[in-house]
Order: C-alpha cells, then structure tokens, then sequence
C-alpha cells in the first residue's frame, strides 16, 4: 500500500511538472510570435516611411526643376515689359529708394511716365527727371555729372531739422522742381496733413464743455503729447516751465507725466480713434512744432482743430495765414522773444524757393 502510494505521488508530481513546462513551453511560443510580429510591423513602417520620403524628394526635385525652368521665363517676360515701357515713355528716375519700384506707369502731369530706382537708367535717352527725397538726400552720391537734358526734383515734407543742408541756398536752388513745407516750393506741402475742410467741420470726437468741465476733476487743463525730445524750436524748455504755473498732461516721451492706454500708447496710434477720443475730452493741446519756420505746419495744429480742442500753437510764425479764423488758436510764445539762434535754426528764406 505504502509502495502505492508512493508511486501514485511521484505520478503526480511528474504529471504537475509535466503541466507546467507544457504551460512554459506555450508563453514561450506566444512570445516568440508576438517579438516576431513586432519586428515584422516595424520593418514595414520603416519601408513605408523611406517610401513617402522617396515620393516627396521626387516631387521636390520636379517642382524645383519646374521653377527653375520657369523664372528665367518670367525674368525675361518682365525685363521684355520694362524694355517697352522705357522705351515708349518717359523716364522718372527716383535717386532715393523711397518707393521700391524697379519699375511702373503712373501720371505725371497729364502725360504717363515710366518711373523706377533702378539706377542703371541713368544713362538712358528716355530718362528726363532725377528724383530726390529729401531725407535721403546725400551731396556725396548725387548723379555727376549732371546732364543738360536732366531735370532734377526734391520732394520733403519735413522740416530743416530732418535734413538742413537741404535749405541752404547752394543745394535747395540745384533743384527745377520743389515740393516742400513752404508756399513758395513749385508744389507747396503746407497743408500736407489737413485731410480737408470736411475734417475740421466733422463732430465725430466733439465733447460739450459742459461735460469737459466736469472731466476737469481728473483730467488737466493742458495736454502735450510729444516723443522727439530737445528739438531745434527746444519747446521742452517752455513746456517744463509752463508746468511750474498750470497742470499739464503729458503722454509722451517727452516730459511724460500720464501714461495712454496700453493699446495705444505707442507713436503709431496717434490716428488712432481710441487716442483721438482720449484728447477730445481736453480744452486745450499744446501744438509745438519740432521748428519755427514760416509756413512749417504738421498736424500738432491740425489735430486739435479736427477733435474740438483749441491749440496752443507755437510754430510758423506766419500760422494765421492758415488758420479758419483769428480765433481758432491760441499763439504763443511770441517767436520775437524767442531765440533765434535756435528756434529759426537753418530756416530758408521765401526767395530761397
């Protein structure tokens, strides 16, 4: 019996470890297959993937062909258009590269002229104007020796501080043709930054006195807005001094004292409405121009005007000329008692134009 149940025992215990290498034997095949499956999905992603990458280098290659066929086309389809456009108009020949057209039509006059930066059409028998722009304006690269048959003309919106060579007599008087600040140029600029009479006549940022005075509470009465400090006209100077006897707001760089609205306090929203509205609610703006020149007028006066303030010009001496009526303005400082060293710094005389 004891014999038997020994042998019963080690029958067991064969069959269990029988069992168990059978169930070893199985997980070992599973994983087998399983690593060999995985091997077998990652040979073929990589092949689809050097596939896809084969198919875009083919593509690439063709359309970098393509464009490299095409543009010398298009170059000498555009160099073909240029050549009949110089050929058949006028040619106005902008020596500062203030518009960036190697070439276009446009209207100069009532003729159509070819106009360009390209300084190879120099030399050119169509060429009839030098253009200049006056803040680029340099006597060491002008076009020498100048022709008979050039005209030469200066466009400049500025004041002498932007460029003050320009106005003494030896180089404004090389030019047949002026456009600048004063009345006297052949196309004067004067009014450049008045839009029109419509623009003073509009209520669009028009507030009632009555609601101005209440805004005085926190606002003061005086607002100045200027970020080109130390100027020739030094009206910082006036300013600062102006502050020792009344309350005055200012937003720019300049004696800055009230910051604008983060959306706006930047130079470039200076048309913005959101800042217009800002010095609508003020009585009075002071408008000091950068230079005291006769007829040098920029949109400090014109601004207040279009927003329903009154300005407190200090300028051109000669701004009543240009204003709606002797009541639109207040003018100060007297320019007689300012000094003329600085503030008629380089001012051209009429005749100069």
């Amino acid at each position: 019996m004891i014999q038997m149940e020994i042998l019963n025992m080690a029958g067991n215990r064969l069959k269990r470890k029988y069992m168990v290498n059978r169930i070893w034997e199985k997980r070992f095949w599973i994983s087998c297959f399983f690593i060999i499956f995985l091997f077998i999905l990652v040979i073929f992603q990589v092949m689809v993937e050097l596939g896809r990458f084969e198919k875009k280098e083919t593509k690439s290659s063709t359309v970098i062909n393509i464009q490299k066929q095409k543009k010398p086309l298009l170059k000498e389809q555009s160099n073909s258009r240029l050549r009949h456009f110089k050929d058949n108009y006028p040619i106005m020949l902008w020596w500062s590269p203030l518009t960036g057209e190697n070439g276009r039509l446009g209207q100069c006059g009532t003729d159509t002229c070819f106009f360009t930066i390209n300084r190879t059409y120099l030399q050119d028998p169509m060429t009839k104007a030098i253009l200049f722009y006056g803040t680029d304006f340099n006597i060491d690269s002008l076009p020498l020796p100048r022709k008979s048959s050039h005209e030469w003309a200066l466009f400049h919106e500025e004041s002498p501080k932007n460029n003050y060579k320009l106005f003494h007599e030896p180089a404004i008087t090389l030019f047949n043709h002026t456009a600048t600040f004063s009345r006297h140029s052949h196309m004067p600029l004067t009014s450049q930054y008045l839009e029109g009479l419509q623009a003073l006549k509009s209520t669009d940022y028009l507030v009632s006195v009555e609601k101005k005075n209440v805004l005085r509470k926190r606002l003061s009465p005086l607002a100045y807005v200027q970020s080109d400090c130390d100027p020739p006209s030094d009206r910082d100077t006036y300013v600062q001094e102006l502050m020792k006897y009344i309350a005055v707001d200012s937003y720019g760089e300049c004696l800055h004292n009230k910051d604008l609205p983060q959306q706006v306090n930047n130079p470039s929203f200076m048309d913005d409405s959101q800042f217009h509205h800002i010095l609508g609610q003020y009585k009075f703006i002071l408008a000091f121009e950068n230079a005291v020149c006769e007829d040098y007028i920029t949109e400090k006066l014109w601004r207040p005007l279009k927003l329903g303030a009154v300005p407190v010009y200090f300028g051109a001496p000669n701004v009543e000329d240009w204003l709606p009526s002797n009541k639109s303005a207040i003018i100060g400082p007297s320019t007689k008692l300012w000094n003329a060293d600085s503030a008629h710094l380089n001012c051209p005389a009429p005749e100069v134009f």
